[in-house]
């Protein structure tokens, strides 16, 4: 697997269901990427949200927790992700639409982002 995208999740019912559906619109299909849902012990109903994409997209993942704040959300979804990256966004952040799915590939190929002749740079 290529990606995991990990997404500490405390109190942003208003921010995930479009965070989630842009993480789906990635440029790869989805046997090459997870979503991880790590519910922080939010008191909102974003578990509700999230069990309701996982439904439809067997790449969802969901994990619960007491809340610890965000760094140990994000420390329990890296135990949890099988991608080879594991880039880290906040939620509120990710309600546009975006894509990491090539630049990914080509970082862990060691072909540099900015390179437009896609010649290693050392």
């Amino acid at each position: 697997m290529l990606l995991s995208l990990i997404l500490p999740t405390y109190n942003v019912e208003a921010y995930l269901g479009k965070c989630i559906e842009s993480c789906l619109n990635q440029d790869l299909p989805k046997s090459e990427y997870e979503i991880i849902v790590v519910i922080d012990g939010s008191p909102d109903h974003s578990i509700n949200i999230a069990k309701r994409y996982q439904e439809n997209n067997d790449n969802i993942k969901i994990i619960t927790r007491e809340n610890g704040g965000l760094s140990a959300a994000r420390n329990t979804g890296l135990k949890a992700a099988n991608g080879r990256a594991t880039p880290m966004h906040k939620i509120d952040n990710l309600t546009k639409s975006f894509s990491v799915g090539t630049e990914t590939r080509r970082a862990l190929e060691g072909v540099s982002l900015n390179d437009k002749n896609n010649k290693l740079v050392t």
